[in-house]
């Protein structure tokens, strides 16, 4: 037996919750979902494979957030031994791409790595300075970056 199904999720823009006043657009998602099922007396075998892919997410027009596609395979065998016994055996595998992410300091989407989580954490750290009324040096990346943050 064999089974195919394709899904799409068309997701409209809208002003989310809060004060920013931007337009917000999540991409629209794919999932593609295909399979195949041997079964008799004593066996069944099933492979199945699924595909999901979503666009880019928009914030005020700019490009925001794109996921990276995943694509899993999973696989099923069980054998009956007698109408008490079977033996099951699975198999899963997942492989999902990296997260693609607006980086402040250039304006462009950039695959999400260590080094651009290190750019979050020093964000945030500024906006507790900032808070707390701390010196914040005018030059630096992490000064814009702030300010990128406050203009939002």
């Amino acid at each position: 037996m064999t089974t195919l199904a394709v899904g799409y999720n068309s997701r409209g823009s809208y002003v989310p919750d809060g004060d920013t006043g931007f337009h917000y657009d999540p991409g629209d998602q794919v999932i593609v979902t295909a399979g195949l099922q041997y079964m008799s007396e004593d066996w069944l075998l099933s492979v199945t494979g699924i595909l999901t892919r979503e666009t880019t997410s928009k914030l005020a027009g700019v490009e925001f957030f794109r996921p990276g596609t995943t694509f899993a395979i999973l696989g099923q065998g069980v054998h009956k031994w007698s109408p008490q016994h079977a033996t099951t055996a699975s198999l899963y595998f997942n492989n999902t791409e990296k997260n693609a992410v607006l980086d402040f300091f250039t304006g462009a989407l950039i695959l999400l790595c260590h080094k651009l989580t290190r750019r979050a954490i020093v964000g945030r750290s500024i906006m507790r300075r900032r808070v707390m009324n701390l010196p914040i040096p005018s030059e630096t990346r992490e000064a814009r970056f702030a300010a990128y943050v406050d203009a939002l």
